[in-house]
């Protein structure tokens, strides 16, 4: 069978090998579906037009402006796949704008445990018309999407907790899934960067979302390095997300500037080796507990555990016992009075030395 709206050779660079050739048929045939029925008549044809006409343009100059999703699905749960178009121009307030108003293709895999890895791209990218996407540089990020890891007492947040996402931003000469490889492969060798950290620890947690965003492709060395350079500042830079030095040119000079490297003009495979490195020799540097920092900045999350342990004092209490401090009563009648643990954590209170978010 052959395909007509699908490049088979970007697919197979691009996209996990989970998504095999039956998988793929099914696309091919979803796509002809899109295009020839329904609100998106002709929008695949059209992506693909564009892909022909703009051939030696730079790859952000060749999207054709539309304003869809389409997520195909494999619950592994199920043993089935599930078909999904996201319309975002219907909902003017979700309607996006810029280089996100695009076609993007969203692969998402959930496991039996009802963990999901999503796998995120312009859908142009694998259709017929574009070229050779895994020639030159690739930008990409990685994001993991997390709740129920232990709080800051060693307890498990409660359930309806928010969840908290970390990104990190890369880039590749190589391809985009073998580099993701290799960062798999170093979060399991115990690697000391803040990403593999954090993707270890979204090993203890419920319902875990990864999310892999291949941005660009077809890149020269500069332009990548400056999209690096650019997105890392914006996203991704820690405390923010998971990089835990500046990217691109500006990377470059942090590692120089800290004496990893005795020069400015090093390779990709000499940065990260450089990027190892000060990892190891700052193993303190960045978010020890990337999430939890995230969530701990909320008085919402701290109120919730507070609320979830059995020796804290709940919101009610604090304020009852400053209360009684103004009134001017002792910290043992204080204790009797709301109950509390003991009369240091009255003490505590009143000297305010804890629950300084409660008001």
């Amino acid at each position: 069978m052959k395909f007509k709206y699908l490049s088979i050779q970007n697919c197979r660079e691009l996209l996990p090998s989970r998504f095999d050739i039956r998988f793929l048929r099914e696309f091919d045939c979803t796509l002809e579906v899109i295009d020839t029925s329904g609100d998106h008549i002709g929008a695949i044809t059209k992506a693909i037009q564009r892909n022909e006409s703009t051939q030696g343009k730079k790859p952000w100059d060749r999207q054709f402006v539309y304003d869809i999703d389409i997520c195909p699905t494999l619950d592994y749960r199920k043993n089935e796949i599930e078909w999904r178009i996201q319309d975002y121009y219907i909902e003017s307030q979700r309607a996006r704008s810029g280089i996100n108003k695009r076609i993007h293709a969203m692969f998402s895999l959930i496991y039996e445990d009802g963990g999901r890895w999503t796998f995120k791209m312009p859908l142009q990218y694998l259709l017929k018309g574009w070229g050779d996407a895994n020639e030159g540089y690739q930008g990409y990020s990685h994001c993991v999407k997390l709740r129920g890891m232990k709080d800051l007492f060693g307890e498990v947040i409660p359930d309806d907790t928010e969840f908290v996402e970390k990104c990190y931003s890369g880039i590749t000469k190589r391809n985009w899934l073998q580099r993701l490889e290799e960062h798999l492969r170093q979060v399991r060798q115990g690697g000391k960067k803040l990403f593999h950290q954090a993707w270890r620890e979204a090993a203890d947690a419920n319902d875990v979302v990864y999310t892999s965003f291949l941005q660009h492709v077809n890149l020269s060395y500069e332009e990548v390095m400056q999209w690096e350079e650019m997105y890392v500042d914006q996203h991704t830079l820690a405390p923010k997300g998971l990089n835990m030095i500046p990217g691109g040119f500006e990377g470059n000079k942090y590692l120089y500037k800290h004496r990893i490297t005795d020069r400015l003009d090093i390779d990709l495979e000499e940065r990260e080796r450089a990027v190892t490195e000060y990892a190891l020799q700052h193993p303190l540097k960045g978010i020890p507990n990337p999430f939890m920092s995230e969530l701990w900045k909320t008085d919402e999350h701290y109120l919730k555990v507070i609320a979830a342990r059995d020796k804290t004092l709940s919101p009610d209490q604090v304020r009852k016992i400053r209360e009684l401090g103004k009134l001017g009563y002792s910290a043992s009648t204080i204790k009797r009075e709301v109950d509390a643990l003991n009369v240091q954590q009255v003490k505590n209170v009143l000297m305010d030395r804890t629950y300084k978010r409660i008001h």
